[in-house]
């Protein structure tokens, strides 16, 4: 029967004495997950030795679960129905990401993240990329097979889109060649053949500023959509800059405490006798020559003595590795005040420069949207009088139907070759993994640094390193602080703030030291509310 009056609690015993047993339990109750047995039917060999029955009761802030199993087997379970959070099983088993294969890896973190990898949120990428709406339907269906197989199909669809542009045109495809390809047409009249080109000419000059007048209104729009995020981004600033005052309130008292600390440790060793009290400042008298110093009210002057030696005080050295403990989370709490103190000092400084920046009024896109509309509307005049004539004669529409395929085929390839390269590795998959890793590669960099042990990281093919070295080239204990802080990054971004470590005494006694103090830091800071660290220790914990 435990209540957990701290954040993080430490269950000490020997050897088989159940501690491995409370992890276990935890894990059957929120999970049903019993590491012990296979089958729920051999649920009942978990029972005590020589009891009828076993119960688990969790008692928390979001109530009350219990289990309860015969030694026939038989479970009741208050949660059946329940789903706990797919995080929860690697807070309560720090061992368990590293145990999942890559691509297992990989989904935790995009779900961790509430990534969307399905078809509907690959599609509507793949439609933010520019690619085309009736090509992302059809190869849709096959987003469900992997990104891999949907990469391969959409490829085998631009070689078979050149395929066409070959059997339309009878020559080798090439993408410069297939943009300007036209079929060759009979002749007709010196006349149609000298509008028609002035008219291709005409077209092509009006695409040209076409082309520009749109860049230019991509700009202006660019321009005025960055005006409004700038203008968020400065309310953003202003109000994390207002926060000065109260982070600077934060660190003067986080410097009084650790000043108050200073002093009681000091006022210990001097009762302990480990630090001698401080002999009063000698002052001669003008008159006299005598040797004076203050009284002890600091009102008057008395003859001068050397300080009396300090009584040894048990009590007082005793309290001497607590406040040295104390007084090591209180700085690592200061320093963590200082830096948010920092934050708030730049986001005043980048709120100046940006409110500078926002006297520029950006250009207006309206004239220029109307410039677009006018060449469109040209362009489409001369497309008409283009198609009149070369309606004229049936081999020219013979022609132009073939030109007009083989475009077909080319914008074909081009779609597909598009919706390929977004589905490759380095695409949109890319994307994914720098999205999920970017969070818990940050967090493992905070711990590394609070806990002074080496850096943790996951790199892009779900690759787990610490210090640079492969996990699985690691010892037992490296990977032992890799698993404890990948979980630690896990239950934060969770928000889960829940971790229960099992087998600490893995660690020697720095490292022991070392993951306390880590795991205090971020009970102090908020962000761990319940820890439970397993261990067989070699004295009870102070």
């Amino acid at each position: 029967d435990i209540k957990l009056d701290a954040p993080i609690t430490v269950i000490a015993g020997w050897n088989g004495a159940g501690k491995s047993s409370i992890a276990e339990a935890l894990r059957l109750a929120i999970l049903a997950e019993a590491p012990r047995v296979s089958l729920k039917s051999e649920y009942g060999q978990i029972v005590h030795q020589g009891a009828k029955s076993g119960s688990i009761e969790i008692e928390s802030d979001s109530g009350a679960q219990s289990l309860h199993i015969t030694v026939a087997g038989k479970i009741e379970d208050s949660a059946k129905n329940a789903t706990a959070p797919a995080a929860m099983a690697y807070c309560l088993d720090p061992h368990l990401f590293a145990s999942l294969i890559g691509n297992e890896r990989r989904q935790f973190l995009f779900d961790l993240m509430r990534l969307d990898c399905d078809g509907p949120a690959i599609t509507a990428r793949l439609l933010k990329r520019g690619c085309e709406q009736t090509k992302v339907d059809a190869i849709a269906p096959t987003l469900r097979a992997g990104f891999e197989a949907a990469h391969k199909q959409a490829a085998t669809r631009a070689t078979e889109a050149k395929g066409g542009w070959r059997a339309v045109t009878g020559e080798t495809y090439g993408g410069q060649k297939a943009e300007k390809w036209r079929a060759p047409t009979p002749p007709f009249s010196e006349a149609d053949a000298v509008e028609l080109t002035g008219i291709d000419k005409a077209i092509v000059t009006l695409e040209s500023q076409l082309g520009d007048a749109q860049k230019r209104l991509g700009i202006a729009e660019h321009e005025q959509a960055q005006a409004a995020k700038r203008a968020q981004t400065i309310a953003h600033l202003r109000e994390t800059a207002q926060q000065f005052a109260e982070r600077a309130d934060l660190v003067h008292k986080a410097e009084e405490e650790l000043a108050g600390l200073t002093r009681s440790l000091t006022y210990a060793q001097q009762r302990a006798g480990s630090k001698p009290p401080e002999a009063q400042t000698q002052l001669p008298c003008p008159e006299c020559g005598a040797i004076l110093m203050d009284s002890a009210d600091g009102n008057s002057l008395v003859p001068w003595k050397a300080p009396e030696a300090a009584p040894y005080d048990p009590d007082q050295a005793a309290r001497i590795p607590d406040l040295q403990k104390a007084i090591a989370v209180q700085q690592r709490v200061l320093d963590r005040h200082k830096q948010n103190l920092d934050l708030a000092d730049q986001a005043a400084k980048q709120f100046k420069v940006l409110e500078d920046q926002a006297s520029v009024k950006p250009v207006n896109p309206e004239p220029i949207r109307q410039t677009v509309d006018t060449l469109r509307a040209d362009i489409e005049t001369k497309r008409k009088r283009q198609h009149e004539l070369r309606a004229a004669q049936r081999a020219l529409d013979e022609a132009d139907a073939k030109t007009k395929d083989a475009r077909r085929h080319h914008a074909d390839v081009l779609a597909w070759s598009a919706i390929a390269e977004a589905l490759a590795p380095d695409g949109i998959p890319g994307e994914l993994v720098a999205e999920a890793l970017d969070p818990i590669n940050k967090r493992l960099a905070w711990s590394a640094s609070d806990s002074e042990w080496q850096p943790v990281t996951i790199d892009a093919d779900m690759t787990i390193r610490y210090g640079g070295r492969a996990y699985r080239l690691c010892s037992a204990s490296e990977r032992f602080r890799a698993d404890v802080m990948i979980a630690e990054a896990i239950s934060h971004l969770s928000k889960l703030k829940l971790l229960v470590i099992d087998a600490a005494d893995i660690l020697d006694l720095k490292g022991r030291g070392e993951l306390l103090y880590w795991l205090e830091t971020c009970a102090e800071m908020d962000e761990l509310k319940t820890c439970i660290v397993l261990a067989t220790l070699k004295a009870p914990v102070v």
